[in-house]
């Protein structure tokens, strides 16, 4: 479900993607600190708007596809992902270089640790009524706390229940999703609340991002990083979204000058 926050503009665009809520609504602060040249868009989970969610994640990928392509043709494209939905971004830029667009870095925040215990295809009644219990705790939690922003009313029983649907939905995903590497260049944005247990083996990710990904650690916790300290993180995804810009022309620069 594609939302616009900027479309005009003549740089790349950016596409930020939900985490495991199913939710995206931050892209108001990329927009402040990008400037007004760089389109925006967000994508949220289906079943916010009433549709029925998906609940794996390649259904979830072929319809971000559909909505990314519909609206650019050209790159480099770059790609947010956030929490477990950066399984999710994982797989989708990896579609999009499969496709031959030119991608920009791979933007992962606070990924978890990797490999994980994937969940069985078929689950109890049971195991679902838990995991509909668990989502509606934690959504009503972070909402309390400020940590989460929806744009309904989750005091409304019916709004509530589409968003736990949703969410209860991209969980499934893609805890039963076994991830392939990303061969583009991708960087990693910890919080200082999960760096240290995520390197306390070495990277995790090394396998599905064999090119070696830049590491930022930002002095934040989980849920901070995620939410309430979006500024700093949307500072320095910009700083690197240029940086890789000017990286790329020099790059092109150099390329001309040795064929000529």
């Amino acid at each position: 479900m594609l939302g616009t926050i900027r479309a005009s503009g003549e740089k790349p665009p950016l596409f930020l993607l939900h985490g495991n809520t199913g939710f995206m609504g931050t892209g108001d602060v990329f927009a402040r600190v990008t400037g007004p040249d760089q389109p925006i868009y967000v994508i949220n989970a289906k079943g916010f708007d009433g549709s029925e969610p998906r609940d794996t994640v390649d259904e979830m990928v072929a319809d971000y596809l559909d909505e990314i392509l519909g609206v650019t043709q050209g790159g480099p494209l770059t790609i947010v992902g956030q929490c477990w939905g950066s399984l999710v971004a994982l797989e989708l830029a990896t579609q999009l270089l499969d496709k031959g667009c030119e991608m920009g870095p791979l933007f992962l925040m606070d990924p978890p640790r990797i490999p994980f215990r994937r969940a069985p295809d078929n689950v109890s009644d049971d195991a679902r009524r838990q995991l509909y219990d668990y989502t509606r705790g934690t959504l009503l939690k972070l909402s309390n706390a400020r940590y989460l922003d929806l744009p309904f009313d989750l005091n409304d029983p019916d709004q509530l229940h589409m968003a736990v649907t949703t969410a209860a939905a991209s969980i499934t995903a893609v805890s039963r999703f076994t991830p392939r590497p990303f061969l583009g260049a991708a960087e990693l944005i910890l919080s200082s609340e999960t760096a240290a247990p995520f390197f306390a083996k070495g990277n995790p990710w090394q396998s599905l991002l064999p090119n070696t990904p830049v590491t930022h650690v930002l002095p934040f916790g989980h849920n901070e990083l995620m939410q309430r300290n979006r500024f700093e993180v949307a500072h320095l995804i910009a700083l690197m979204i240029l940086w890789n810009e000017r990286q790329m022309r020099r790059e092109k620069a150099a390329y001309a000058l040795a064929d000529s």
